[in-house]
């Protein structure tokens, strides 16, 4: 997996931003694929008919 120069960048951005801390390109690319990768693994579309239900049940 690989990030565009923009990406990187705007990661650069938000980091430094959050933690008061410039990143290197390289470690900004790292760092914005570990966030990637774990976003993948977690992440999970919930059907529109278990969506449904979630909504009923948490009203």
């Amino acid at each position: 997996m690989r990030l565009t120069k923009q990406a990187i960048r705007e990661f650069q951005e938000i980091y430094k931003e959050e933690f008061g801390k410039n990143i290197k390109v390289v470690e900004a690319e790292r760092l914005g694929i570990n966030l990637l990768s774990l976003m993948k693994a977690i992440y999970k579309r919930i059907p529109i008919k278990e969506y449904g239900e979630i909504k009923k049940d948490g009203n």
